[in-house]
This record gives C-alpha cells, structure tokens and sequence, in this order.
C-alpha cells in the first residue's frame, strides 16, 4: 500500500491519501480553525467528520456528498478530523 502526505494552504489542512481494498480511494487529514476553499469538486466525494465540528459549502454536519461540479469550502472554529472517500 502506498500512502502519501498532502499538505494544503501552508500547513492548514493536511491529508494521508490510500486507496482502499475495494479500489476506491480515500484520504483522511487534519483540518486547523480557519476556513480553506479547495474549488470544485472533480469527482464524488463522501466526507465523514470523524472528531470536533466541521461545516462544508455552510452546512455544518457529520456526513456530506459532494457532487461533481459543487464547491468544497470547509469551515471550521476547531482543528478537527474527516475520512473522504472518492
């Protein structure tokens, strides 16, 4: 298995990126209080709060589905972790 380091907005969000058994991959990272616009989404992604709170596109939430084509801004007041699947 490969693993490889994201890091994004100097530091602000960071990611471990994997493909999983099933073929799909998936990264799972670190989000710093603040707010990180990633731009449009190229792909379907399912994205799994895993600890403290995070909004996506203003919606604050535990699960979201991105869509091909939305924006993915996230938003948060504490560091806080997710799972995306895509």
């Amino acid at each position: 298995m490969t693993i490889e380091h994201r890091t994004y907005f100097e530091g602000g969000v960071q990611s471990l990126a994997f493909e999983m058994d099933n073929g799909k991959k998936a990264t799972v990272g670190v989000v710093s209080p603040g707010t990180w616009d990633f731009g449009i989404a190229k792909a379907p992604e399912k994205i799994t709060v895993l600890t403290g709170e995070l909004a996506i596109n203003g919606k604050l939430g535990y699960r979201f589905e991105i869509k091909v084509g939305d924006p993915i801004i996230f938003t948060t007041m504490e560091t806080c972790s997710y799972l995306c699947e895509y």
